[in-house]
C-alpha cells in the first residue's frame, strides 16, 4: 500500500527450512505471513484487494494509470493476472431448459453482430457465437434438445432458427420487446381517437383548493412584478406593431416608400423618449 502517494516497501526476513527426505516433493519451506501476504506474491493482501477492485472497474491499462497516480506501480498484465486468479469456476450448468437468445455488437457503429445464449434460470451466460445466422443458431439449439422455453429477440433469422433447431420449444418475447410492443399498440390505439382527447380544464373549486393547500406557496412580490412588466412590454410591442402596420398600409396608398416612412416614424418616435429620459 502507498502512504501519502508514495510507494512503501516492506522488507521481511523469514526462516527457511530444508527437508532431508529424498521423496519430499517440496525441499525448501519458509515461514508464512498469515494475514499479511499470500504465498509466492510480492504484495500484501490489502494491496491485492485494492488492485482487484480497481482492475475490475477500469481494466488493465486504465487500472495501471490510476494505480500509478496512487503510488502503486503495477503493470496491466499483473492486474489482469490477479483478476483471473480470483475467478470462481461456475458449477455445471446441467440440462438447459429456459434460455435467452439475443444479439450483441462486435463494435459500436459497425453492423457486425454475434449471438449470446443465457441460462435464465441461473442468470449465467452459456455460450457466445461469432455470428447471428439462422444456420449457426439452429445448429446450437439442436445440440441442446432439453430446451423448453426460449426468450428471443424479434430478429427474423432467430425465428427461423428456432423453428428448425427447437420446434418443440415455446417462444416468448423478452421484457424489452414486450414493453416496446405494448407502447406501440397503445400509441396506435390513441392515434385513432386523438380528436376526442381533450385536456380537462380545472374547475373553480379545484383551483381554490389548490390555492389553499399548505404545500403550495404563492409567488413572491418580485416575481409577480417581473411577470407584470413582461406583460406590459409585450402589450406595448403589439401596439407598436399595429401602428407601424397601419402606417405602412397608408404609405402604400399614398405612394410613399416604406424606408422613408420607417425613418420618419423612428425620428418622430425617438424624440419624446429622449425628452422623457433627460428631463
Amino acid at each position: 500500500m502507498a502512504a501519502q502517494g508514495r510507494a512503501v516497501t516492506l522488507r521481511v526476513r523469514v526462516t527457511r527450512w530444508r527437508c532431508r527426505h529424498r521423496r519430499c516433493e517440496r525441499t525448501i519451506f519458509a515461514d508464512r505471513l498469515i494475514g499479511v501476504s499470500a504465498p509466492r506474491v510480492h504484495h500484501t493482501q490489502r494491496c491485492g484487494a485494492v488492485v482487484h477492485v480497481v482492475g475490475h472497474a477500469l481494466g488493465g491499462r486504465g487500472g495501471e494509470r490510476l494505480l500509478a497516480r496512487l503510488g502503486m506501480a503495477i503493470s496491466d498484465d499483473t492486474i489482469l493476472r490477479l483478476l483471473k486468479r480470483t475467478i470462481v469456476e461456475p458449477p455445471a450448468p446441467g440440462v438447459l431448459q429456459v434460455v435467452g437468445l439475443d444479439d450483441w455488437a462486435w463494435r459500436k457503429g459497425h453492423h457486425h453482430y454475434g449471438t449470446i445464449f443465457v441460462n435464465l434460470q441461473r442468470g449465467r451466460v452459456v455460450d457466445v457465437l461469432a455470428v447471428r445466422t439462422a444456420e449457426a443458431v439452429a445448429a446450437w439449439l439442436a445440440a441442446h434438445p432439453g430446451i423448453v422455453i426460449i426468450s428471443r429477440d424479434r430478429h427474423g433469422p432467430y425465428a427461423e432458427a428456432v423453428r428448425h433447431g427447437a420446434p418443440h420449444a415455446t417462444e416468448v418475447a423478452d421484457r424489452f420487446h414486450l414493453v416496446r410492443n405494448l407502447r406501440g399498440a397503445v400509441e396506435k390505439a390513441l392515434s385513432r381517437v386523438r380528436p376526442c382527447l381533450t385536456v380537462p380544464q380545472p374547475s373553480a373549486a379545484g383551483a381554490a383548493t389548490r390555492r389553499r393547500s399548505p404545500g403550495r406557496h404563492p409567488p413572491s412580490t418580485a416575481v409577480a412584478r417581473v411577470a407584470q412588466l413582461a406583460r406590459e412590454r409585450r402589450a406595448a410591442q403589439v401596439q407598436w406593431f399595429v401602428q407601424v402596420k397601419g402606417l405602412q398600409t397608408a404609405g402604400q396608398r399614398l405612394g410613399i416608400v416604406c424606408a422613408t416612412l420607417s425613418s420618419c416614424t423612428t425620428r418622430h418616435a425617438a424624440t419624446p423618449h429622449w425628452t422623457a429620459t433627460h428631463r
